[in-house]
């Protein structure tokens, strides 16, 4: 009686785990989505490599972006890179990226022929409306910061070497050209069209990321004439 009773149990046993790895297969690319999100928040330390690539018009690409950091406490952040101060999504600790793409994800969906036991690939496109918004804010900020980069090295060198009449001039000229390209800017962004897609691998078992592939493309005028430019990046996760 006692072996059957055991026996019992351990076939419940059995159907439970097997119950709950069947529940984990059968999540919607959505719901996959948010237990990754949810699943890297609890991680308090990893680490992260990447590289970010941007080709022009002719698909020539400048020197890529290869950046490295970790994540501490689950906000502590640093990162090293190949390239200073530049206005990638390194910028901001990876977690956020993750609950970003989810917030503004238009469609999610399993790509099956990519997929495994082990790992998940979701497709994502987020919603035109908020990539636009986001590169806009993006490259305004950007914008601005180098105008005050600009004024910061200008206070250290030149400006303070000129005589009080010609520095006048030259803040005045330096201002015209500022309103000028931050016009230039505006006309721009306001014909900037983006189309983003995200491939996020997914370790099932852990519902952890991976591995995260963006791919934009970016379409505006500039000086009237029809622009385009592309971005490709790699996001490696590495969770213990």
């Amino acid at each position: 009686m006692r072996t059957w009773r055991k026996a019992a149990l351990l076939i419940i046993g059995v159907a439970a785990l097997s119950g709950c790895q069947s529940t984990v297969r059968d999540k919607s690319p959505q719901e996959m989505l948010s237990l990754t999100v949810a699943g890297l928040a609890a991680v308090d330390r990893y680490t992260f490599t990447g590289t970010t690539s941007i080709y022009g018009a002719d698909m020539g690409a400048a020197q890529p972006i290869t950046f490295q950091g970790s994540v501490e406490d689950h906000k502590r952040i640093q990162v090293k890179s190949n390239k200073d101060n530049e206005d990638i999504q390194i910028t901001r600790q990876p977690f956020n990226l993750l609950k970003h793409i989810e917030a503004t994800a238009a469609t999610t969906e399993l790509v099956a022929a990519n997929s495994g036991e082990r790992t998940a690939v979701l497709r994502i496109v987020p919603d035109k409306a908020a990539s636009r918004r986001t590169w806009i804010k993006k490259q305004n900020e950007a914008f601005e910061r180098l105008v005050k980069d600009d004024e910061l090295a200008d206070g250290a060198g030149r400006k303070l070497s000129l005589k009080a009449g010609n520095r006048m001039s030259y803040e005045q000229e330096r201002a015209d050209e500022i309103s000028r390209s931050r016009k230039q800017l505006a006309e721009m962004l306001n014909t900037l069209n983006v189309d983003t897609t995200y491939q996020l691998i997914i370790d099932r078992k852990r519902l952890l990321p991976l591995k995260l592939h963006e791919h934009t493309v970016l379409q505006y005028k500039a000086d009237g004439k029809n622009q385009r430019e592309e971005r490709k990046s790699e996001l490696i996760f590495i969770t213990e």
